[in-house]
């Protein structure tokens, strides 16, 4: 996993094609104001969802993973939490389904953390995270969430 204000971008993303992709369509997004919806940056192996929804109590999300994306999540306003824990540590709920390309688990938390307005988060197969939470109050929350084929 990684944390990190989205200046500090570039020195994750040397050498990944995808990586340098979503932060182009990061950067470019933030001149314009993109609908909601799909965006194909190279097909399947790299595309952005751009979302709004309201934030909501942690006790109503689960742990997700994904297997074949790396998850890069880019919050454009607002302020969510997201809880993190490693996926051998987590009970498996809803078996992983590589449809949607994603399991869903419960189980404790090993760290919580808040990201803010120009902050992005990486996940990795490995890292079962909960995101979407509220911090004390449902709040509108618009994002840009980026899915990198592993290669």
């Amino acid at each position: 996993m990684i944390l990190d204000n989205i200046n500090n971008f570039l020195k994750y993303a040397r050498s990944s094609e995808s990586s340098l992709l979503a932060y182009d369509f990061i950067m470019n997004f933030k001149k314009k104001e993109l609908p909601v919806g799909r965006y194909e940056l190279d097909g399947d192996r790299c595309y952005a969802l751009v979302q709004e929804y309201e934030t909501a109590p942690e006790s109503e999300k689960d742990f997700e993973s994904h297997r074949r994306y790396i998850d890069l999540q880019y919050i454009i306003e607002g302020c969510e939490e997201m809880y993190w824990q490693q996926t051998n540590s987590l009970e498996e709920k809803i078996p992983y389904n590589e449809e949607t390309d994603a399991a869903f688990y419960s189980g404790s938390v090993s760290c919580r953390f808040q990201v803010r307005a120009d902050e992005f988060v990486v996940f990795y197969p490995q890292d079962g995270h909960k995101p979407g939470c509220c911090v004390q109050f449902p709040e509108k929350v618009r994002k840009i969430v980026i899915k990198m084929l592993i290669d």
